[in-house]
């Protein structure tokens, strides 16, 4: 009787810690904010401009393996890229991370016809490395946008693989911003994310209710101008940053720093954060009232966007409307002083900073920060401005700024690990003698 309790009790503990490692594993992740330092390749694009030529011909140089996550799929073009891939090398690694949810059933049925796309692309191409996942609900959105490619590169951007984010053609399409970075700790770091959430997230299996048509079709628009892609090599400072792990404090600590400029670039800024005040807007206020310049460009599109600029207008912040020639000012990136600037995937909402998975870097660089200043300069110069002045400032400024530092880590408990297979090993070995004994 004594031994049937003890079965009982041993069995009931194993489920309860194998139970508890697993829940482990799907919660959210904890990286830091880390700080990366030494030789840095980075190239700087822009949509419409040269986000397409640059995308293509990342995919196009991988040898071993490409690992995408991405919150939205319908750029037919970019789904062919794969294809060809898997075409040219049947043994290529394709790893494909999308949301499991979306803001609109337009993007849930695009993206999940584009892993059908790609599932069958796979499976008439003898590709038995391609692996399909919608994430892990431990988010809220899967809202990241980056491109791992051979382990070696990876591009982090605001665009998502819609044709208006990444067009093929240069004269119509979304306000976004991308950096393709070729530095082994940066990329380290994005790779170890990008398994983490490969590693909680749902495997994709073949719907043919899924199918879609993807058109070939091509929009052309009047946007002119055209900002090329351009290349910086040498000695700077990345930080990477992830949502919700690490974001809000290090953003925070990017606006703190600020002595001269702020330049803000968003779709979207929510006045209010989950009953509070957004964090972020309470950052520019404070550079206000000590004397920094801040302008911000946001879309007319989103409802609330008038009441934001008014608000913001009211405290002294300079706001103008995204040029009505792009389709959607999508970007979400800030410029500290002419010296640092942040690109990412992150929306100015409560959600995106505390319950998405969002990702983006910081980048302490004059030059690279330069580079987006110029841009940000002729979009202002093209906006519709709500209040402030029309000119900006692009001369380069002493830099700065603080972040969290600190190596990342998956939120993983080894001691939880063990834990649970102490009780496992006791039932087996019980199992072992019970069987000797017959």
């Amino acid at each position: 009787m004594r031994r049937k309790y003890l079965f009982v009790t041993t069995l009931t503990l194993t489920l309860l810690f194998t139970g508890v490692i697993f829940t482990q594993l799907a919660t959210a992740s904890n990286f830091s904010a880390t700080k990366h330092s030494g030789n840095m390749e980075v190239t700087c694009y822009t949509s419409p401009d040269s986000i397409y030529g640059v995308t293509i011909d990342a995919l196009d140089s991988a040898d071993e393996e490409i690992d995408l996550c991405i919150y939205a799929i319908s750029n037919t073009f970019l789904l062919n890229a794969l294809v060809d891939k898997m075409n040219e090398n049947p043994s290529i690694i394709i790893n494909v991370i999308v949301s499991y949810r979306h803001a609109s059933g337009f993007e849930t049925s695009n993206t999940r016809g584009a892993l059908y796309y790609l599932s069958q692309a796979a499976d008439d191409a003898g590709a038995t490395n391609v692996n399909l996942f919608e994430s892990s609900n431990t988010y809220d959105f899967t809202h990241a946008k980056y491109i791992i490619i051979d382990q070696e590169v990876v591009l982090v951007q605001s665009a998502n693989w819609a044709k208006t984010s990444v067009p093929k053609d240069p004269s119509y399409g979304n306000r976004e911003w991308g950096v393709m970075i070729k530095n082994s700790d940066v990329v380290n770091y994005f790779l170890q994310v990008f398994n983490n959430d490969m590693g909680i997230a749902t495997p994709y299996f073949e719907d043919a209710d899924h199918e879609k048509t993807f058109s070939e079709s091509v929009s052309s628009g009047s946007y002119s101008k055209s900002f090329s892609s351009k290349k910086y090599t040498g000695s700077m400072t990345i930080q990477t940053i992830v949502s919700p792990d690490n974001d809000v404090s290090a953003i925070k600590s990017l606006l703190q720093s600020a002595t001269d400029t702020i330049y803000v670039q968003q779709a979207y800024i929510k006045t209010e954060w989950d009953g509070s005040s957004d964090e972020f807007l309470d950052e520019l206020e404070a550079a206000v009232d000590r004397g920094v310049t801040v302008k911000v460009i946001i879309d007319k599109q989103p409802s609330g966007a008038a009441d934001s600029a008014s608000y913001m207008a009211s405290e002294g912040i300079e706001v103008a409307y995204s040029s009505s020639v792009f389709e959607y000012c999508h970007n979400k990136g800030v410029i500290v002083d002419n010296s640092i600037v942040l690109i990412s995937s992150i929306n100015w909402s409560y959600e995106a900073a505390n319950e998405n998975r969002e990702a983006g870097v910081i980048i302490f660089d004059t030059s690279v920060a330069g580079f987006f200043v110029d841009v940000f300069a002729y979009d202002w110069s093209n906006a519709e401005i709500v209040s402030g002045e029309s000119s900006i400032d692009t001369s380069p400024g002493e830099g700065g700024g603080t972040g969290d530092a600190g190596d990342g880590g998956t939120g993983f408990c080894f001691g939880t690990l063990l834990l649970g297979l102490i009780p496992l090993i006791t039932l087996v070995t019980m199992i072992l003698r019970k069987k000797r004994q017959k």
